[in-house]
């Protein structure tokens, strides 16, 4: 019976081989964080086309935008209740509770579609408050989460001026957005137009840093 001949490896080949899965590895490594954070990005892109086309038909019906804060809202829903507000994350947490309303021509938008499992977050811990917006469940004081598990930042132009309105991340770690500077964000350098007109909403992206739309912030104007 005829014998098979096998030939084994050499070591240089050997060599060859683990340089050639160590050069695949080192790519691997460097190309998989990229890949994620631009599916990230992209996410963020299409929440943020979600929420702003949801905020659109919001003042279709109501003939204005989400506000900035509770006393606001309750006005808007024709309401003299006290909201309870800590005023951290508000103008977030206003937009909440006005796209998720139950009465006017409410919900806003489809919660399974947009608010999956972990989007609704309330990283300043706020407490529940008066239902003023007939809201879902318990009137608690969410955020909607960007993918990188930080509020959204949202604020109703109109209502912005020279204030100052304070958000807290993830971490627990807060960012205090400069109404004045915004507006100077949004202003075309060219006409002199706003490009955000009535409202603006935006990620601050994986950095973590507000950078008022630039940077790797995802904006609703860009």
């Amino acid at each position: 019976m005829r014998r098979q001949l096998r030939r084994a490896f050499t070591l240089v080949e050997i060599l060859v081989v683990i340089s050639i899965l160590g050069l695949l590895a080192g790519v691997l490594v460097v190309a998989i964080p990229s890949v994620f954070s631009e599916n990230r990005d992209r996410v963020a892109q299409t929440e943020i086309t979600l929420v702003k086309s949801s905020v659109d038909s919001f003042y279709r019906d109501l003939q204005t935008y989400p506000p900035n804060t509770f006393a606001e809202v309750a006005r808007v829903f024709k309401s003299n209740a006290m909201m309870t507000d800590n005023n951290i994350n508000s103008p977030a947490e206003s937009l909440m509770f006005c796209l998720r309303t139950t009465g006017a021509n409410g919900p806003y938008f489809n919660e399974q579609e947009v608010l999956s499992d972990g989007k609704l977050v309330n990283t300043d811990n706020d407490k529940k408050t008066q239902n003023v917006s007939n809201v879902p469940g318990e009137a608690i004081p969410f955020e909607m989460a960007d993918p990188w598990g930080n509020p959204y930042l949202y604020l109703n132009l109109k209502q912005v001026s020279a204030r100052s309105f304070v958000f807290q991340k993830a971490d627990g770690s807060r960012i205090t957005v400069e109404g004045k500077k915004l507006l100077e964000a949004l202003e075309d350098k060219e006409t002199g137009r706003q490009r955000a007109q009535g409202f603006a909403l935006w990620s601050i992206g994986e950095n973590g840093i507000n950078e008022y739309g630039e940077g790797d912030d995802i904006a609703s104007w860009r």
